[in-house]
C-alpha cells in the first residue's frame, strides 16, 4: 500500500483524524479508526479489515473546504482483497447531506456493487448522475490515480466529473487521469449541498463498512451478504488539491504552483439538431424541470411535447481502464 515508503502509525501531521466516526451507513459493530499513514505522506490512508467484522472509517474535518474554490483533485490507490466488501477509500461528503442522489456526495472511488471498483454520487440515476463501474479494474488487485475535476459548461451549468486511471495513463498525461469516459455529476451547485443557502463545504472521508447492518445505503450496496472475511486492504496516497489554499498541517494537500495542468475533456451539454420524441423506453429526462436534466450523451433535455422525452442513448456507461 506504500510502494515508495513503509507503513507507520499516524504521525502528528497526519491530515486525518484519529478518532472514531460513527455513520448511520454501518452501525454495527461500533464505529473504529484503523487508519494508518505512508511514511513521509500526511495526506495518506492505508486500511486493513483483517476479514474481521467491523465499521471503520476516518474523516479530515480539520482540511474542509468550498466547493466554489475547488478546481481539481489528484491521488493515488492501490488495493487488494476487496472484492466482496463495501469500501470507499476515498470520498467527499458536504456538511448539510440531504437527499441521497441529490445530495452532492461525491464518491470517488467506491465498491457499491461489492464485486466492483466504480465512481458514483451516493447513487444518482441519470440525468442527476452518471455513474461509471470501471470495467478492467479488480477490487481484489488494482493499482492507479484517480482525477476529480470541476468545470463549467457552456450553459454557465458547472458540473463534477470523475475519472479512475492506470499509473500509465495518469504518466502520459502529465499526472492526471484523462477526461474521457469520466462518471459525471452535471450540477454540483444545483445540489442539496449547496443550494437554498446551504455552505458547499466538503471535507474527505475513507472508510470500510464490514460490519453487520445499517441504513439502506449498506442494505444496497452489500446486498445482505453479512460481513466478508477477505482481508480487504487500500492505500491512498499524495492527494493533492488545487484551488482552496490550506494551512496549517492541512498545507500538505496544497497542489502547489508546479502541479500539472490536466487535459479536460468531460461530457458537455449539447444540443441534439433532430427533433425530440416522448420518452418510449431506457433513459427519459424532463424538460420543463427547475435543474436542467442532461442525458448520458450529454445533451440537455429538449422539449418533445411530453413531461418526459427519450434520451439519446442508454443510462449507465461502462469504461475500460487500460
Amino acid at each position: 500500500m506504500c510502494p515508495e515508503s513503509s507503513l507507520v502509525d499516524a504521525s502528528s501531521d497526519w491530515v486525518w483524524s484519529t478518532q472514531a466516526h460513527s455513520s448511520p451507513s454501518c452501525t454495527s459493530p461500533a464505529a473504529s479508526n484503523i487508519g494508518r499513514m505512508c511514511s513521509g505522506d500526511p495526506t495518506s490512508v492505508v486500511m486493513h479489515s483483517h476479514g474481521l467484522p467491523g465499521c471503520y472509517g476516518t474523516k479530515m474535518p480539520d482540511c474542509k473546504f468550498n466547493m466554489h474554490d475547488l478546481q481539481q483533485i489528484d491521488f493515488d490507490i492501490s488495493m487488494t482483497d476487496c472484492a466482496g466488501t463495501w469500501a470507499a477509500p476515498l470520498w467527499l461528503t458536504p456538511n448539510h447531506w440531504a437527499g441521497g442522489g441529490r445530495s452532492g456526495e461525491i464518491d470517488m472511488v467506491e465498491m457499491c456493487p461489492t464485486s466492483k471498483i466504480s465512481s458514483n454520487f451516493a447513487g444518482a440515476s441519470p440525468p442527476i448522475g452518471y455513474q461509471v463501474h470501471w470495467s478492467g479494474t479488480s477490487p481484489d488487485s488494482f493499482s492507479g490515480h484517480v482525477t476529480v475535476w470541476k468545470q463549467k459548461a457552456s450553459d454557465g451549468v458547472t458540473g463534477i466529473s470523475v475519472k479512475i486511471c492506470s499509473a500509465t495513463e495518469a504518466s502520459d498525461h502529465s499526472g492526471s487521469c484523462s477526461g474521457e469516459g469520466a462518471a459525471f455529476y452535471p450540477n454540483i451547485y444545483g445540489s442539496n449541498a449547496c443550494a437554498n443557502g446551504y455552505d458547499c463545504t466538503f471535507q474527505f472521508v475513507s472508510d470500510i463498512w464490514n460490519g453487520y447492518a445499517g441504513d439502506a445505503g449498506f442494505t444496497g450496496c452489500t446486498k445482505g451478504s453479512g460481513p466478508n472475511n477477505k482481508n480487504c486492504g487500500f492505500g491512498v496516497r499524495k492527494i493533492r488539491v488545487k484551488g482552496p489554499i490550506f494551512a496549517g498541517k492541512c498545507s500538505a494537500l496544497n497542489s502547489g504552483s508546479t502541479s500539472p495542468r490536466r487535459r479536460r475533456s468531460s461530457p458537455r451539454r449539447r444540443r441534439s439538431s433532430g427533433q425530440w420524441q416522448p420518452c418510449t423506453r431506457a433513459t427519459c429526462c424532463d424538460p420543463k424541470s427547475a435543474i436542467q436534466q442532461i442525458c448520458p450523451s450529454g445533451d440537455a433535455c429538449q422539449p418533445c411535447g411530453s413531461t418526459a422525452c427519450q434520451c439519446p442513448d442508454q443510462a449507465l456507461v461502462e469504461h475500460v481502464v487500460v
